[in-house]
């Protein structure tokens, strides 16, 4: 009864700290979000699927060799919401081709209208 009663313990233990590690794994990727410098991809109309038309959008007109803090770039120079803002730190980070992805849809909302009011 003892060794079932620690496995059990054992096993509560283990659950514990593996959903202790996947939080700070999660705190750890969206830390990380925050901390990418790169050129801004979003430089033409239809980057990420984002246009002018649909969204509203401002897009860049940067030197290609400048870099930003893309969530700080994203959130006050776009003015895009912060779910908006990191799912194009996610793309960026993987590599995803801005011409040919997409990852908004046409009446997606994505401005954050009550950003510096």
């Amino acid at each position: 009864m003892l060794s079932t009663f620690e496995d059990i313990c054992y096993k509560l233990g283990s659950i514990s700290f593996d959903q202790h590690r996947n939080e700070e794994q999660k705190k750890s990727k969206r830390k990380s979000c925050r901390t990418i410098i790169d050129e801004c991809p979003l430089t033409f109309d239809g980057a990420y699927g984002l246009t002018q038309t649909n969204h509203s959008i401002e897009f860049c007109e940067y030197e290609k060799d400048c870099r930003f803090l893309l969530y700080d770039h994203f959130i006050r120079k776009h003015k895009l919401k912060e779910v908006c803002a990191q799912r194009l730190i996610e793309a960026v980070a993987d590599n995803h081709d801005p011409r040919t992805t997409k990852l908004f849809d046409e009446n997606e909302s994505i401005i954050d209208y009550l950003w510096k009011v």
